[in-house]
């Protein structure tokens, strides 16, 4: 949340994205940076 307060988004209208492009490095190495653990599910092969 704080890479988007950094951006001018305002608290209380925030939201957690549902979808982070492949443009936004930045706020994916965010979210890479603080995976604990990774599941693959096979339930819709």
């Amino acid at each position: 949340m704080d890479h988007y307060l950094v951006l001018g988004t305002v608290p209380s209208q925030f939201k957690m994205p549902r979808c982070v492009g492949p443009d936004n490095k930045a706020v994916l190495q965010i979210l890479c940076d603080n995976v604990a653990e990774a599941y693959l599910s096979t339930a819709f092969q």
